[in-house]
């Protein structure tokens, strides 16, 4: 029925044959305009749209060595028992993808943050020295190394 329509009314794509399917009664479920689009491009009704990047073209960032950046994400969603939120802190490792904290608490202030991330940084610390040096401000650490881009 899909390539029916698009045979009878070439200007017509993916969206409005999708359209057209729900209005006119389509038998069983109604494909959705991807879906549309592929059977399309399958049976050659229709040349298919150049992507606008390839995956080749994007850079992704990374350090030169693990444990150089933490990125730290606080996740909400668990309820307890009681009814209040739980949050998650967690911090992968930019260089292994690493899961270096995964802490719960029940308010994600800047100082539970901060809490979470010396008390991970000091179990790292103490369980292997082949991270390196680094510095700590105000708390925090930081270390000297830089990023470099590195291809898809």
């Amino acid at each position: 029925m899909v390539c029916e329509l698009r045979r009878h009314h070439p200007k017509w794509g993916s969206p409005r044959i999708a359209f057209e399917l729900g209005r006119r009664g389509c038998p069983g479920e109604v494909p959705s305009r991807m879906t549309v689009y592929r059977i399309l491009i399958r049976h050659g009704l229709m040349t298919p749209k150049q992507r606008r990047r390839g995956r080749k073209d994007y850079l992704r960032w990374e350090r030169d060595r693990p444990m150089e950046l933490w990125q730290m994400d606080i996740v909400g969603g668990i309820f307890l028992p009681d009814g209040a939120e739980a949050k998650v802190v967690t911090g992968v490792d930019d260089h292994s993808r690493y899961c270096v904290i995964a802490s719960v608490v029940r308010r994600a202030t800047g100082r539970v943050v901060c809490l979470a991330f010396a008390s991970a940084r000091s179990i790292s610390q103490e369980n292997c020295s082949c991270w390196g040096p680094s510095r700590w401000v105000g708390g925090l650490s930081s270390s000297s190394g830089s990023a470099r881009p590195v291809p898809g």
